[in-house]
């Protein structure tokens, strides 16, 4: 299996539900494995981005539920750890209704000095055990174990070890325009983030503003084929969003992500009919194209990732549509150029509109790709190469992202 593969196998997974609080699940999922009897408590440490992302947005199946607590009850109580970001997939009525009871037993601390992505959990049971397990940098990376005081072997999860990307732009493109790949796994991206899209059309989650894009079309019509694009796309983000108990494929440990780099492409491929082989090199291309990006900066950030997916998306839509290796690097730069600075104030119901914006943003920077369009020289943080202009923003978002996240936690908690 070569790196690309490689990488691409281990940051697009399947996750049920908004990745981090589905990763603080899992960790008290796996606390709650050390020890046999029922769990009487919980203690979460937190950093400041799991909190951002965790705390209002609705759970798997949950019907509209939410909340940290939530999340670790239902973990800790009948999740399985086994099942690494589908831990708390297909819970049953009496389930939810018993881990909302328990969720008062839960109490939460944010902790700073700690990676952008950190979880300590923390059981205790009525016969007087107690176990700890600590998730971070990656949402099933598990850094360390103990049980009553004694610390275990710091076996990681198998699923999201750390891989380095050592590939660039042309890698990438060569890889897929080469014909390689794994096209029955790129067949399971579009199939399984294709039944969130189609649920969230069918049912009214969220903000609905996949439904509303159908039900008020002529708002829309001078966007030609773009309507269907972002009706698909912001359907399957209001469905994720609003607790919708399917899976979906995630990149670089975001579900949204994952969706974006792949849903708009996958509708653009269906209403320009360009066949399946295309189809599949343009999901590839887009999504180890964000890969690329999303490997320069941190796994969280004050920055919100659509934008980096969406990244994805210029550049897939501009091969769909004939672009060489040029046009895919001019649409790199469109995108990023207008999109890039969009903060995230957490995972919830109006990313589908953050979402939107970053699929419009995709498909106009891949028409001006085609007609030879985008930043020639520096402007701002834009360089005239791509790698560059990826480079200035990972660069910034790191130096950035402390103090916004602190500004923004003492808004969303105060």
């Amino acid at each position: 299996m070569d790196q690309i593969d490689r990488v691409l196998k281990n940051k697009v997974i399947e996750a049920s539900g908004c990745t981090e609080p589905i990763a603080v699940a899992y960790a008290c999922a796996n606390a709650a494995k050390l020890i046999k009897s029922r769990p009487t408590s919980v203690e979460l440490e937190l950093s400041a981005n799991v909190i951002k992302n965790a705390m209002i947005v609705c759970l798997p199946g949950t019907h509209g539920k939410y909340g940290i607590k939530l999340a670790a009850a239902m973990g800790a109580l009948y999740g399985n750890a086994d099942k690494g970001l589908n831990v708390i997939a297909g819970f049953t009525t009496e389930q939810i209704e018993e881990s909302e009871k328990f969720s008062k037993n839960v109490c939460i601390k944010a902790v700073s000095g700690v990676p952008p992505l950190y979880i300590k959990a923390k059981i205790k049971t009525e016969d007087g055990n107690e176990s700890v397990v600590e998730v971070s940098h990656y949402h099933t990376f598990i850094t360390r174990k103990e049980l009553n005081g004694t610390v275990l072997d710091s076996a990681t999860a198998t699923e999201q070890k750390k891989v380095e990307v050592n590939f660039g732009i042309k890698d990438i493109f060569d890889y897929v325009d080469g014909g390689k790949g794994d096209m029955e796994f790129v067949d399971k991206i579009i199939d399984v983030n294709g039944c969130m899209s189609d649920e969230g059309l069918t049912k009214d989650y969220g903000l609905r503003l996949g439904k509303a894009i159908i039900e008020h079309d002529k708002a829309y019509e001078l966007l030609g084929k773009l309507d269907y694009i972002l009706e698909r796309t912001t359907a399957a983000v209001d469905a994720r969003m609003a607790g919708a108990d399917l899976p979906v494929m995630s990149n670089s440990g975001s579900g949204n992500q994952g969706l974006i780099a792949t849903v708009p492409v996958m509708a653009a491929a269906e209403a320009l009919n360009v066949g399946k082989e295309l189809e599949r090199k343009c999901v590839l291309l887009s999504s180890l194209i964000a890969i690329y990006i999303k490997s320069k900066h941190d796994v969280l950030s004050a920055y919100c990732g659509a934008a980096i997916a969406g990244t994805g998306v210029a550049a897939a839509l501009t091969y769909m549509m004939g672009g060489n290796e040029s046009h895919v690097r001019m649409a790199i730069q469109n995108s990023l150029g207008n999109t890039f600075g969009v903060l995230c104030d957490g995972a919830k119901e109006t990313c589908s509109l953050k979402v939107a914006n970053c699929t419009f943003s995709a498909v106009y920077s891949a028409f001006l790709a085609l007609k030879g369009n985008s930043p020639k020289m520096k402007e701002g943080v834009i360089c005239p190469e791509a790698e560059g202009t990826i480079e200035n923003i990972a660069s910034l978002g790191k130096k950035t992202s402390g103090f916004l996240d602190k500004a923004l936690m003492e808004i969303m908690l105060g």
